[in-house]
This record gives structure tokens, C-alpha cells and sequence, in this order.
């Protein structure tokens, strides 16, 4: 790493810091408090005692909302008593205000107009936060104003320099993150589409948004560093601009830059918009083909996020109407587009994007698991320390909501209590983990259950391994509908046995419950009475097991691969 790249990241992430603390306070510092170890994030967590802000404020940064809010709602004293902490400007006051956004339970009659803003930010009612703002200049108001601009279709960022670049070779690819900076779904897919990529003779290079990885906190990382033989390149900058829009055409301009020196063939970007935003830019000033690879559907991710009680307003917020237009809009003008699903394809051609277009390409898993030597649950048990004793059931997942792991929590009580001995893996972290947790010590199953957190990739194929049925319990929600999961093809090329929400996009990835079993979501009598049969039919599990192995060794990063290229020689032909 240069000296100068040493400056460029001390100043960016001071820029970065301060602009974000002022924007949105609470996303901030519970960013900050995640990236802590473990040790100190363990005092964090709020001791026994009477309610108090100080004690709400610490059960919010350690993941515990529905705490947090309890604790708030016993605080107020009322939205028309003049002492109300969010009816004055005190600290108190305006981190109560602050929290209260944050846990969806502001009152907007007792709240500042900044308070209210963000409360209209959080629902998507983009408009009516700008006016909240009408007479600021705020970096939030610009915030908001900004974010609005790069939602709007139409709205574009034009490089003022034209290079055509042709007789070029190869692929450039502008992500959002990588490994080893950020360990996720998306970067999981991006480093095997990759590494399956160079090994099918394709001269693949990846470049990461503008300002990352110092944006999440991590500095003095390489410029250039390498996954898997694939090089990997970030753009290093002393400050971002102060709007998205700006942003973006930030990003192109050095995007562009390195695809001259690369002379790439294809651009080929993945989510999100402002992704597509930038890669559009570049591609209409190198005369390059371009390709955007939509990775789930971002409003339906947003809407998920939001307060259960707030999904419905949020769902028919302006935030979601432009996001599905901007979204429709960039794959109507993109050359390609690649999508994760046939449910998925099906949504963008009612949207208007040319169904001939569209390339479905699933979630697939590497060879390296197939050919991983046949493991059988007792012993991958006894490896990881677990009884061997009970029929194991559980998964590998980011513990958020919409994961429904509560519902399999429940079917396991309700098993138990029907004399079955059902127990419970659940192999991951995320904001749902404290909640489940506690409900699990409710139940009394904490020798029933077990919390291992997140694991390396390697070490979750244990876990797999561990497993008698694998089970992906999601809810009935718009996001589950429409995306499917990595995890349970995994499972399957491990042989094991899947079952999972009957919903579309998971009946999509067990080819309609022909390679598995599907139970109805959010009903945790009938999960635990699916469970149940599964534990009781040796046959059923058999059966599955071998026809979801033949299923994964028909989806593999190889064959994904291998329809990226057909589609990126097609797009280089071209005239």
C-alpha cells in the first residue's frame, strides 16, 4: 500500500464517520459496536435493573430492539406533558428522539422536525421528509434530497471524457464488496462465479465501489489483492462526494480509468442501482456492452428491514415505487440481464424488461463440495462436540426476521412435547440472534438448541454435515417469495435432506419439493409434525438425500459459468 493510498484512507474515513454520525446517528454507532470484539461487545449488553435511557440505548446496541423499546415505552411520560424528553433539545432528549426512530416508535406529534424527517426517511416517504426540511440545509436534508435524485428514472451520471474502447478482452466486474473485507451471500456467489470464471480461461477482474472497504471501517487494506488467482482492485479517494448522485459519478470516472488500462470486453456489475448507475455511465462512454446481475429485489430486502408494523405503509411507500421503477428502468438498459430465479425473471417481464434479455442463474455450489468425501450425521456430530444422541435438525443462515427461525424454535418445543427428541442447530449471527435465544431459555431447551454464531465457510460445512435435515423455515413475506438461498443447495450436494417454506422461491430451489419436502411457513404445528415424519421415515430421508445431490450436481459454479460465457461472447459479437 503507496503512502499516498495510507492518506487518501486516514481522510476518507474521517470524512466518512463524521458525515454518517450526522446523517443517521444510530445506523452509525451500532456499525461501530458490531465491528467490536467480542469481549468488549459483551459490555455492552445492559445489566438488570429499572428502566433508564442509558440501559434501552445499550440493549439497542447489542441487538436486543424489542428490550430496547420496552424500556423506552416505560420512559415516556406522555406526548403532551411538557417534560417529555422528546419535547425538549437536551441530550437526553435527543437521543431518546434518536433511539425511538431508530425502534420505529417515534411520536411524531412530540418530535423535532429532524426527528420527524428521519421517522418519514425509515417508511420511504422521501417527499414528505424533504419537506420536514424545507427551510435546512442539514447533511441530512441533502441526505435524503440526494437519495430521491439517484431513485428518479430518467436521472443519469454522464462522463464528460469519451474513450471507445474495442478489441478488448475479458471482464470487468464492479461489486459492491469482496472478501476477505466482508463475509456474506453476495460475496460468497461473487468469489465462486469468479474463481469458476478464470478457471473457464475467461481474464476476469473485480473492482469494488468507490471508497470501500474504509467506508465499513476497514483501512490500509491493499489496492490490489487477490481471491482465488482473480484480481481484485479498489478505489482508494480522500472524501466522497456529499450526494449519492455525486457518488456515482465519482465511481464511474475511476471505473473508467481502470477499464482503459484493462480493456476489458464486458462490464458486468450486480446489485444495487447505484452499482448500475455508475457501471451505465462507463459503458456508454467506452462503447463497452454492459451487464446487470440482479441479486434478489432490493425493495422487497428494505421493506423486510423496516418494523413489522410497519411493512404494510412502508410496502406502498414512494421509496418502493421509484426503487421498482430505477430497478425496471437499468435492466431495460442494460444488454443483459442475470437474475437468480424464475419467479425473479418472471417480476421484471410484468415490469417491462425484454424477457430475451433475462438469463436465470441460480445459486450453485463449487465441485469441491460434491466430491467432499460422504460424512454421516453421528460422526460430523461427534467431531463438533454435539451428542450424538436426537434427531438434528437446524440450518446456516443470517439470523434476521424474515428467516422464520422462531417457527422452527417452536416446532422443536412442540416435538419435544409430543416425546420426540428433536434438537437444534442454528449456525449463524444477526439481529434476530438475542430474541431466539431468550425464547429458547423460555422454553427450557437450551440442552435442545445450540447458538455456535457465525463460522468460517469451511467449518459450516460441518455443520451441514452435523445435520439429519437441513431446513430453511422462512416466512411468508414478499422477500422470501421472490429470493432463493445459497444454504440449502449446499445442503443437498452434502446429502442431506432439505426442508423448507412452501413458497415460490423455495419450491423453485427444491424443483418443487421433488428433492425435498416443503411445509407451510409460519406455522410451527405443521413444522413440527413435518419434522417429525421426517425423523420417523429412514426411507423419505434416504430418498431425498440422493436425488438433492443428483439435483446440486446439476447446479454447480461450472455450469454457471459456463452460461456466462456463452453470454459474454454473444454481447462482445455483437455489433
Amino acid at each position: 500500500m503507496t503512502d499516498r493510498s495510507w492518506f487518501k484512507d486516514a481522510s476518507l474515513i474521517t470524512h466518512t464517520g463524521a458525515r454518517l454520525l450526522a446523517e443517521d446517528p444510530m445506523h452509525a454507532l451500532v456499525q461501530v459496536s458490531r465491528r467490536l470484539p467480542a469481549g468488549l461487545r459483551r459490555h455492552l449488553e445492559p445489566k438488570p435493573g429499572p428502566a433508564s435511557l442509558t440501559r434501552a440505548f445499550r440493549a439497542w446496541l447489542s441487538d436486543h430492539p424489542a428490550d430496547a423499546a420496552r424500556m423506552l415505552a416505560a420512559l415516556s411520560t406522555g406526548p403532551q406533558r411538557p417534560h417529555s424528553p422528546l419535547s425538549d433539545s437536551s441530550p437526553a432528549g435527543r437521543l431518546r428522539e434518536l433511539l425511538a426512530v431508530a425502534l420505529g416508535e417515534l411520536d411524531a406529534e412530540a418530535s423535532s422536525p429532524a426527528g420527524r424527517a428521519r421517522a418519514l426517511w425509515q417508511l420511504g416517504a422521501l417527499t414528505e421528509a424533504i419537506e420536514e426540511l424545507a427551510d435546512s440545509d442539514s447533511v441530512l436534508a441533502q441526505r435524503i434530497e440526494s437519495e430521491r435524485r439517484m431513485l428518479t428514472p430518467g436521472m443519469e451520471v454522464r462522463l464528460t471524457r469519451r474513450t471507445p474502447l474495442r478489441d478488448g478482452t475479458g471482464v470487468l466486474m464492479p461489486l459492491t464488496n469482496c472478501l476477505p473485507w466482508t463475509r456474506s451471500g453476495y460475496t460468497a456467489r461473487s468469489r465462486a462465479i469468479c474463481s469458476a470464471l478464470k478457471q473457464a480461461g475467461v481474464d476476469v477482474s473485480v473492482v469494488t465501489r468507490i471508497g470501500y472497504p474504509v467506508t465499513v471501517g476497514l483501512p490500509a487494506r491493499p489496492v490490489l489483492h487477490h481471491v482465488d488467482g482473480v484480481p481484485h482492485h479498489r478505489l482508494p479517494v480522500a472524501a466522497l462526494e456529499p450526494t449519492l448522485d455525486g457518488r456515482a459519478g465519482q465511481q464511474a470516472a475511476l471505473v473508467r480509468e481502470l477499464a482503459e488500462k484493462l480493456r476489458p470486453s464486458v462490464l458486468h456489475t450486480t446489485t444495487d442501482y447505484t452499482n448500475a448507475v455508475a457501471t451505465r455511465a462507463v459503458a456508454e462512454a467506452t462503447g463497452l456492452p454492459w451487464v446487470y446481475e440482479m441479486r434478489g429485489m432490493l425493495e422487497l430486502t428494505w421493506i423486510a428491514s423496516r418494523p413489522l408494523r410497519h411493512q404494510p405503509t412502508a410496502a406502498a411507500s414512494e421509496r418502493v415505487r421509484l426503487l421498482r421503477a430505477r430497478e425496471a428502468e437499468l435492466a431495460g438498459d442494460a444488454d443483459a440481464v442475470i437474475c437468480l430465479s424464475r419467479v425473479q425473471k418472471d417480476d421484471l417481464v410484468g415490469r417491462g424488461v425484454e424477457a430475451d434479455k433475462i438469463v436465470v442463474a441460480p445459486n450453485a455450489v463449487a465441485d469441491k463440495v460434491l466430491e467432499r468425501p460422504r460424512t454421516d450425521p453421528l460422526t460430523a456430530r461427534e467431531r463438533l462436540g454435539l451428542p450424538r444422541d436426537g434427531f438434528w435438525v437446524g440450518t446456516v443462515t443470517s439470523m434476521v426476521d424474515y428467516e422464520g427461525l422462531d417457527t422452527l424454535v417452536e416446532a422443536v418445543a412442540l416435538a419435544r412435547e409430543a416425546g420426540h427428541d428433536l434438537r437444534a442447530a442454528l449456525v449463524g449471527d444477526g439481529v434476530a440472534r438475542p430474541g431466539l435465544i431468550h425464547r429458547v431459555h423460555e422454553l427450557g431447551l437450551n440442552d435442545a438448541i445450540v447458538f455456535p454464531g457465525r463460522v468460517p465457510a469451511d467449518e459450516a460445512l460441518h455443520w451441514h454435515e452435523a445435520l439429519d435435515v437441513f431446513t430453511v423455515p422462512r416466512r411468508d413475506t414478499p422477500v422470501c417469495r421472490y429470493v432463493t438461498p445459497l444454504k440449502p443447495l449446499e445442503a443437498m450436494a452434502l446429502g442431506r435432506p432439505v426442508l423448507a417454506s412452501d413458497l415460490p422461491a423455495l419450491a423453485e430451489v427444491t424443483a418443487d419439493g421433488a428433492v425435498g419436502a416443503l411445509a407451510p411457513p409460519d406455522d410451527p404445528q405443521a413444522w413440527a409434525s413435518a419434522l417429525i415424519a421426517a425423523q420417523s421415515d429412514r426411507q423419505w430421508r434416504r430418498t431425498a438425500a440422493e436425488r438433492g445431490r443428483a439435483h446440486a450436481a446439476r447446479h454447480t459454479w461450472a455450469h454457471v459459468a459456463a452460461d456466462y460465457c456463452d453470454l459474454y461472447r454473444r454481447l462482445s459479437e455483437e455489433p
